[in-house]
């Protein structure tokens, strides 16, 4: 996905989000950048745990990635790959992740197939991988090596760090553009949590229960999503991944040694540090529709 563009348009962007421990919101995080995405995306549970998604909404287990994997190579089936998504929301579109290990052992294989199908739908997808699973990866591999970048999500804390400092190389061979949120605030300044870890800091994601409840479709415990400051972060940060993998291709495209750019960064209050001439949203490829209102059941 990190061709140039092609006359109708830029091409899609791909974005892979995992973490090396503990339990930070990989999922929750996927969600929170879908619901404010510039263009239009898919979300992709590829969690081999199992996807949260389907339970969280009460959506219904099928379609999603076991009927799209189900679908390959079915031959005199016409069938659009579009099938396999389901709406939650406003309508935030999604293909729901894996009943368990058990199914995720039946389409580990299938991965190389499931990533080109779903590059082939022609929106921006973000692929939720749930926790990095160490030296397991298996197909997955497959999805950080296609992927424009990866984002590490992590919490402030010490011992995050030390995974981040473990497991960052074993990262950047299966993706070289790795960079890093993390949630919620800390002692430590993000920046230097970043530093510690040798990553590029992306941006902070503020606790907001309230927020999070709305993507997560608990209508108990929901706020107004787009009035809240996590949304205007993910917001930013939305802008920030597109106009990085669109200057990566610009790089690539040009045969620039280093083969990146420049990090857009978010500082800790939320603001995208912007250097010159950065790309904003709106100059991305594609106009940036008005907020997606997501609604809970």
């Amino acid at each position: 996905m990190r061709d140039e563009e092609s006359p109708q348009g830029p091409k899609p962007v791909a974005v892979a989000i995992t973490s090396l421990s503990g339990a930070p919101g990989v999922t929750t995080t996927a969600l929170l950048l879908a619901a404010s995405w510039p263009r239009r995306v898919v979300m992709v549970e590829c969690d081999p745990s199992g996807g949260d998604v389907a339970p969280w909404w009460g959506l219904r287990s099928s379609p999603g990635l076991a009927t799209l994997a189900a679908s390959l190579g079915r031959e005199g089936v016409r069938q659009s790959n579009w099938d396999h998504v389901q709406r939650v929301g406003g309508g935030m579109e999604v293909i729901t992740g894996v009943s368990g290990a058990a199914q995720a052992a039946a389409v580990d294989h299938l991965w190389p197939g499931l990533v080109s199908t779903t590059a082939s739908m022609g929106a921006d997808l973000i692929f939720d991988l749930g926790r990095c699973p160490g030296t397991r990866w298996g197909g997955l591999a497959e999805v950080c090596k296609v992927a424009d970048l990866l984002v590490v999500v992590t919490r402030a804390d010490l011992a995050a760090v030390s995974h981040l400092r473990a497991g960052r190389d074993l990262l950047r061979r299966l993706q070289e553009d790795v960079v890093l949120v993390v949630v919620g605030e800390s002692p430590y300044h993000a920046h230097e949590i970043a530093a510690l870890a040798g990553l590029d800091l992306l941006g902070v994601l503020p606790m907001d229960d309230r927020a999070v409840a709305a993507v997560r479709g608990e209508a108990r415990r929901a706020g107004s999503f787009h009035r809240s400051r996590l949304f205007r972060v993910s917001r930013e940060m939305c802008a920030a991944l597109v106009s990085r993998t669109r200057d990566r291709a610009l790089l690539d495209s040009e045969e620039r040694p280093g083969g990146g750019c420049e990090e857009a960064q978010l500082a800790i209050s939320g603001d995208v540090a912007k250097r010159p001439g950065a790309p904003k949203a709106v100059d991305c490829g594609a106009p940036v529709p008005p907020p997606m209102q997501v609604r809970v059941r």
